[in-house]
């Protein structure tokens, strides 16, 4: 019995000295000390009177890591054999090592796995057939834990029993089972701190923080600004409520106006144009073109303006409106393609529309009245109409030669009597007509 109790105490002695080595080399050390009660299930091929019997012990678990504990233990079991002369008790001890593998990182409640294996005496007798062998042991349970780390354990293991009963058959491996009920005393704790954000794991209920980001006193990602980025990654600390934000934390702004995407109701302003606090351009002057972009913002209520928000005149209106404008005030030497100097404001008026729609392509038209012959008031017409044009490409240089084209008609279209000294002199004339409609329409729509 005492070379036996001796085996035992032995065994005992070196998974305690593993443990103990195991927790000088660790940085983190939690150790818990858990006494336990339960019941030993056992083979029916050991003989005993009962098959359930009683079970004490105690375990010393040190952490390897948050979630992986070596465990050391030590348990008795009392059974009885049948004897016909006197009673036959037979107190069994138990020693063993091994590892508990939580299956989740709850601080709270945590399933587990264990694995490992040890020895098992028989510390009554050293008779043949007595208990003297190795065993592996697996199975699992719950810990149910405070914050302080006091808790229970539930644990049930299947014992696997290298048995040889001295009949002569050798080793047979017997199933047996333990439960038991733990009570878990933590000491010598350290805990550790997986996601490096300042809060130990057993407090920690966000355990995958990211690197550098604040966190609370349960160990959570903060976010002032409730952009979607966390504080200490956030960039843009002050991001204002209901922005759209980059992956920085910063506000986007995709208009360039100013404000933020997101707050921004009108998302597609045009490059330069004052925009309200919604993001929406303003026309302080209601003349349709938006602030920032309106060359004129102080143009009169109701007036007609060009795309630059300056004002159209009415000779301007004239020749956007019905696509033709007739010089009034244009005259020359009688017979002759001279122009007078008096035709020059007029004419000026006109080469400043001309430069500002330099899309329109434009006919620059003569006409006479029915005075001499026709095909020479053709030519001279023509020539008038060419005197004109020259005229504006020398004093306004901007307006392309392709831009205009010149036309005679001399006395084929009069616009009033030839009878009268008043109608031969309206119909001796020069008319700009606008060639390309097309241009024309899509500059009135835009103009609406």
């Amino acid at each position: 019995m005492k070379r036996k109790t001796s085996i035992l105490l032995i065994s005992a002695g070196c998974v305690l000295l593993f443990a103990a080595t195991a927790a000088a080399e660790i940085k983190r050390t939690h150790v818990e000390f858990s006494p336990y009660a339960g019941a030993f299930v056992a083979d029916q091929k050991l003989g005993f009177t009962e098959r359930v019997s009683p079970l004490v012990g105690a375990r010393l678990g040190v952490a390897l890591s948050s979630r992986v504990f070596f465990d050391a233990q030590g348990s008795w079991t009392r059974y009885e054999l049948p004897s016909t002369t006197s009673q036959d008790v037979r107190d069994i001890g138990f020693a063993s090592g091994g590892f508990s593998i939580d299956l989740t990182g709850h601080p709270r409640v945590r399933p587990f796995l264990t694995f490992g294996g040890g020895f098992a005496e028989d510390m009554t007798t050293d008779a043949a057939g007595s208990i003297s062998d190795p065993y592996g042991a697996v199975g699992g349970g719950i810990k149910i834990a405070g914050s302080s780390g006091l808790g229970v354990r539930l644990e049930a293991q299947q014992i696997m029993l290298g048995h040889d009963d001295g009949s002569g058959n050798g080793n047979e491996l017997l199933q047996n089972t333990a439960v038991s009920a733990r009570l878990v005393l933590p000491f010598a704790r350290e805990y550790g701190d997986g996601d490096s954000d300042g809060v130990t794991d057993n407090d920690d209920l966000c355990a995958a923080t990211p690197s550098g980001a604040l966190v609370d006193t349960q160990g959570c990602p903060t976010d002032s600004d409730t952009d979607g980025v966390w504080d200490g990654l956030d960039q843009c600390k002050n991001t204002p409520t209901g922005a759209v934000v980059d992956g920085q934390g910063c506000p986007t702004d995709a208009d360039s106006d100013g404000v933020f995407d997101g707050i921004d109701v009108c998302m597609s302003t045009p490059a330069g144009a004052v925009v309200d606090d919604r993001g929406c351009p303003v026309d302080s002057d209601s003349d349709g073109v938006v602030d920032g972009l309106d060359n004129c913002p102080d143009t009169p209520v109701g007036a007609r303006v060009d795309e630059s928000g300056c004002q159209i005149s009415e000779t301007e209106y004239e020749l956007l409106d019905t696509g033709r404008l007739r010089l009034q005030g244009v005259n020359f030497h009688s017979g002759k393609a001279e122009l007078d100097p008096s035709s020059y404001p007029v004419l000026d008026e006109a080469g400043e529309i001309l430069s500002r729609w330099p899309q329109l392509r434009v006919e620059i038209a003569g006409h006479t009245d029915s005075a001499g012959r026709a095909e020479s008031n053709r030519l001279l017409s023509e020539r008038r109409a060419q005197a004109v044009t020259d005229y504006l490409l020398w004093r306004f240089p901007q307006i392309s030669s392709a831009q205009l084209r010149v036309r005679g008609y001399g006395e084929e279209l009069p616009m009033a009597s030839n009878d009268t000294a008043d109608g031969r002199a309206r119909n001796r004339r020069v008319e700009l007509t606008v060639i390309n409609r097309e241009e024309l329409r899509q500059i009135r729509d835009a103009q609406q």
